[in-house]
């Protein structure tokens, strides 16, 4: 390989890292729940967009919605309860909350934008609404937290230094 071409490389490779850099510079937020300074990439909007459109695949993962409708409405019940009564209620995100089918798997979890899900396998072992409200509360605390959307900044900021240290 030719020495010029060599210092080329390296040369694209340390512009596309701090155009990397600066990008993720430019994303700082502060969040106006958790006043916590985030790298942020994507809007509200697209966190919502994301959670609607990734809810009935995140169900069918989970063998699908609990069928049990009075079982459903309990954790509407106590999900909407805690966003009613939390700064939750003045965010921009739907909260919408979902009990999964699955009997094995001990999980809740939340996507971004407000879609919440807890496993049956899970509620099946609380022993009452305060566990529950425990439960949902840590999951709208990820979403408050806007946690899945400075995941995807990561994400992004680290596949572009990838690719910055690959060209060198």
């Amino acid at each position: 390989m030719r020495r010029g071409s060599f210092k080329t490389r390296i040369l694209i490779g340390l512009a596309i890292a701090a155009f990397f850099i600066i990008k993720r510079c430019g994303q700082q937020e502060t969040n106006p729940y958790t006043e916590r300074v985030q790298a942020i990439s994507i809007t509200t909007e697209q966190e919502i967009a994301i959670g609607l459109q990734s809810a009935p695949q995140m169900a069918q993962q989970h063998g699908g919605l609990h069928p049990n409708n009075q079982y459903q409405a309990f954790v509407d019940q106590v999900g909407n309860k805690l966003v009613n009564s939390s700064i939750a209620k003045e965010s921009p995100y739907k909260y919408e909350f979902h009990l999964l089918a699955d009997r094995k798997t001990i999980n809740a979890f939340a996507l971004p934008g407000g879609q919440i899900f807890i496993t049956y396998a899970l509620f099946s072992q609380l022993e009452n609404e305060d566990q529950l409200a425990g439960v949902l509360g840590h999951e709208i605390g990820h979403v408050l937290g806007r946690h899945s959307a400075e995941r995807i900044a990561d994400s992004e900021f680290w596949q572009g230094m990838a690719t910055a240290g690959s060209v060198g």
